[in-house]
């Protein structure tokens, strides 16, 4: 039973006493901030006044004092009395320990009122039209909210009866460290990430992290600019609390030259030319001649000069890379006199570099509108060095060859035959170009197709001859796309199609493609010997496959998302879009998906609708399959919708890309759907990962780590992007996705269970809105402070910030029990005084 109140003896006091002040020490104040003041303390025994306690302990000093009091002939007074104080102290702090003494402290609690503060560290701050009191000249935004904090000394104020929580955003929200209660304008100044602006997002963030901390009240110090997020203005309405705003900036936009686009292919060659397509924008300058720079690193590449007296002009860089790997370049303008705006005065520029073209054969078993459609479009791309063959009734009908450089899979013979043909080369239209290398059919022997990296079979039903060779040579690490009909079938459909347009033919190569559709379709007995390199198989059991009829919507498949062959564009949602604005195909052939293969787009429906594009790997190679006719339609219909010829272009060159595998023997592979993105959007991550006898890996836990370099303005920060789990999609493919946090350089790596490694590289660059409006944004800025109830003020306003800002204080008692029995320090004292009085027995010969 706990006794309320109890008497103690005056030693027990004193005791009590002592243990409430390490008592007090040891248990700190409570509520983080929140002041605390003892009132009063009380004491009481948890056990009780127990008199055979007293008993116990008053028989135990008496006999002490009688012990010692017997010595009276062998110790001196002095020290009889000293080893009794200690034996009584003893048995004191033993009874104590008996009775469990507690101290109750009465507390008044104040907890004091929190207001956050938030200061734009965003690029737009960088902007150099703002007074600073402490250099009295124009500096930056930034600093110059910094030096009016520092000058007002309205932080100290502000500390002073409330609880200032400091933080910094621009695309995300992050505490700040620095001291800002001192006026020193040495001090270094918080870092600065720049990049976009989420004033909305930042407020939001700030409510969430300081519930329950009796938040009065957010100080937000912006130019009022937002590029991304969340609107501000509504962001202020749900805070709960007043928003007051400190405006900085301009009311004027300032003078600014900017690189407004940079439009460039992420793909280039060894040896061939590139250009850098650039378009710069001026605002109150009078610039008639300005230069724009191509630089890696310090070293120039190309440059150009530019009119821009009309407020905006466009250039071409030109240049031709030299060694193979990726080129991280810059696109910049010199800052101009008077101009008040750097951080838009570049633009980054990733390049991927090839060691050559990738060399491409076009090969087709019968004369088609698809196969006359492959080949210009194949020949209109510059990155493609194109060889093609079609064939009438087994012979060659056609034959031209594009071909350039060297590779380890084409043998000494081809390379010197390419070198040869060289001499005797013709235009074709375009960036093809066409010399003449023959190709003798049948291709029976490897060695014919080392010279090529990516093999397209147009109706490959009718190449089963060459099964054999083209097995072993995608093995060996070639890239296969068959086109047309796979499986043997019915080809009425096929003959159909050919009545609508051979009148738009040649006689003879009309005459022909009838004969050879007819003999195809004559053939159905026949055993497709290519069946075992594709990723589909023929719908019906016995070999054949059906064509479907009408009018097909295309689809793509959570796989085709995010595999490179068909993301087109970047984001998940955007790409499905992207894939239903195509036209619908007339001609699919049915046909089934093979274990282990991924079906990327389909016909009707994502889920369930038959397959239309599906794609493998076949050993070191790989394989992709569109059992689909009438592409041919593609460039005509989008033309007619305005989406021009582009689209099936951008199709095939990704496609193209994926099949050349230049990462070739590497079993874990790492790629971004882009090299330069902008701040808030999307990053989509794709890893491949095989084992050593370069099958596909699935259920493999693979996770993504790296690292962002944020350039801000007041230094360069090196952060993690912490960790990123990619999700298995089925064929050694792990998909993952991110959205950085801040405009920068990012490097991340992903590590297989095994202990192989791959990297890649990518850069975010600041939404170019961010730079669109240069003067300060009083909308926004009067908007947040209008519907949440603060009060929008000026900069130079700050040190009437104490006055102006509510205080939510409170105060109430708490009764703080305080346990004084079982501290550790009273142990430590009892053990202290019995090791005295040993000592001291022992030195005067007592036992």
């Amino acid at each position: 039973m706990i006794v309320e109140k109890s008497r103690v003896s005056i030693a027990g006091i004193v005791l009590s006493l002592f243990f409430i002040l390490m008592a007090r020490v040891c248990e700190g104040a409570q509520g983080g901030a929140a002041i605390e003041r003892v009132e009063s303390v009380s004491f009481r025994l948890a056990q009780g006044v127990s008199p055979v306690v007293i008993l116990i302990l008053l028989a135990a000093v008496f006999i002490s004092w009688k012990l010692y009091a017997a010595l009276s002939g062998t110790l001196e007074k002095s020290r009889r009395l000293l080893f009794f104080g200690l034996r009584t102290a003893v048995l004191i702090i033993a009874a104590i320990l008996l009775l469990q003494p507690v101290a109750d402290m009465h507390v008044m609690v104040t907890v004091p009122s929190t207001v956050a503060l938030l200061v734009d560290g965003s690029a737009s701050m960088g902007i150099m039209d703002s007074f600073s009191p402490a250099s009295r000249e124009y500096t930056d935004r930034y600093r110059a909210s910094w030096s009016w904090l520092r000058q007002t000394g309205v932080m100290k104020s502000l500390s002073a009866g409330m609880r200032v929580v400091p933080f910094i955003y621009s695309s995300s929200l992050e505490p700040i460290q620095a001291n800002m209660n001192s006026s020193d304008m040495s001090v270094t100044l918080p870092f600065m990430p720049g990049g976009g602006s989420n004033p909305g997002g930042a407020i939001l963030e700030a409510r969430n992290r300081l519930k329950g901390s009796n938040l009065s009240a957010m100080i937000v110090i912006s130019d009022g600019c937002r590029t991304i997020g969340p609107d501000p203005t509504l962001a202020a309405r749900l805070a709960g609390v007043p928003v007051f705003t400190l405006g900085v900036g301009g009311s004027m936009d300032v003078a600014d030259l900017a690189v407004k686009s940079v439009n460039f292919s992420d793909k280039a060659y060894v040896g061939v030319e590139s250009t850098i397509d650039v378009t710069v924008t001026s605002r109150s300058l009078n610039t008639s001649s300005v230069p724009v720079i191509l630089r890696s690193g310090q070293k120039e590449l190309a440059r150009s000069f530019m009119d821009l007296s009309g407020g905006q002009a466009s250039a071409k860089l030109k240049f031709t890379p030299e060694v193979r790997g990726l080129m991280e370049l810059s696109v910049q303008v010199p800052l101009q006199p008077g101009e008040m705006v750097a951080a838009n005065n570049s633009r980054p520029v990733m390049i991927m570099v090839s060691e050559s073209r990738t060399r491409v054969l076009l090969l087709s078993s019968v004369p088609s509108w698809d196969y006359k459609f492959l080949r210009q479009t194949l020949q209109e791309d510059p990155s493609i060095t194109l060889s093609t063959m079609c064939l009438l009734r087994g012979k060659p009908l056609t034959q031209s060859s594009v071909m350039e450089g060297t590779e380890s899979r084409r043998t000494q013979s081809d390379s010197e035959k390419i070198k040869n043909s060289e001499n005797s080369e013709n235009s074709g239209t375009g960036g093809g170009r066409e010399i003449g290398i023959p190709l003798e059919w049948p291709v029976k022997s490897l060695d014919k197709l080392n010279g090529y990296e990516v093999i397209i079979l147009v109706e490959p039903t009718g190449l089963d001859d060459m099964a054999e060779p083209l097995a072993q040579w995608v093995s060996d690490g070639g890239g296969l796309f068959a086109v047309g009909a796979l499986f043997p079938g019915d080809g009425k459909s096929l003959l159909a199609n050919l009545a609508v347009g051979s009148g738009k033919l040649s006689g003879g190569f009309s005459q022909g493609r009838t004969e050879g559709i007819s003999a195809f379709a004559n053939g159905r007995e026949r055993t497709l010997g290519l069946e075992k390199l594709l990723p589909l198989l023929p719908s019906d059991t016995s070999g054949f496959s059906s064509w479907l009829q009408g009018s097909v919507r295309l689809a793509v498949t959570d796989a085709g998302s995010s595999h490179p062959f068909s993301r087109l564009v970047p984001g998940k949602i955007a790409n499905t879009s992207f894939w239903r604005e195509w036209p619908d195909l007339q001609e699919i052939q049915e046909c089934a998906t093979k274990t282990g293969s991924l079906c990327l787009v389909r016909g009707r429906e994502p889920d369930k609708g038959p397959p239309v594009l599906a794609v493998h790997r076949f050993g070191r190679g790989r394989v992709a399959a569109m059992p689909v006719r009438g592409l041919w339609r593609y460039r005509f219909m989008m033309a007619g919708t305005g989406k021009g010829k582009t689209r099936f272009t951008e199709f095939l060159s990704s496609g193209l890309n994926w099949l050349r595998n230049e990462k070739g023997d590497a079993l874990l592979t790492l790629q971004t759907d882009r090299l330069v993105s902008v701040q808030g959007e999307e990053i989509s991550i794709t890893a491949n990962l095989m084992d050593s006898a370069f099958s596909p890996v699935d259920g493999a836990n693979l996770r993504v780590t790296g690292n962002m370099e944020i350039q801000g303005m007041t230094g360069v920060a090196d952060e993690s992007i912490g960790s990123i789990s990619l999700a298995g999609m089925g064929k050694g493919v792990y998909h993952g996705s991110f959205t950085p946090g801040a405009a920068g350089r990012y490097e991340i790596t992903v590590v297989s269970e095994s202990g192989q490694s791959a990297s890649t590289v990518f850069v975010v660059t600041i939404p170019p809105e961010e730079f669109l409006k240069t003067s300060r944004d009083r909308v926004n800025l009067e908007g947040m402070a209008e519907i949440s109830g603060g009060k929008a003020i000026e900069l130079e306003q700050t040190g009437t910030l104490p006055e102006i800002l509510p205080d939510k204080s409170s105060s109430y008692d708490t009764v703080r029990e305080v346990q004084l029995w079982n501290k550790p320090l009273l142990m430590l004292l009892l053990m202290a005084i019995l090791g005295v009085e040993w000592y001291l027995r022992r030195r005067e010969g007592l036992e």
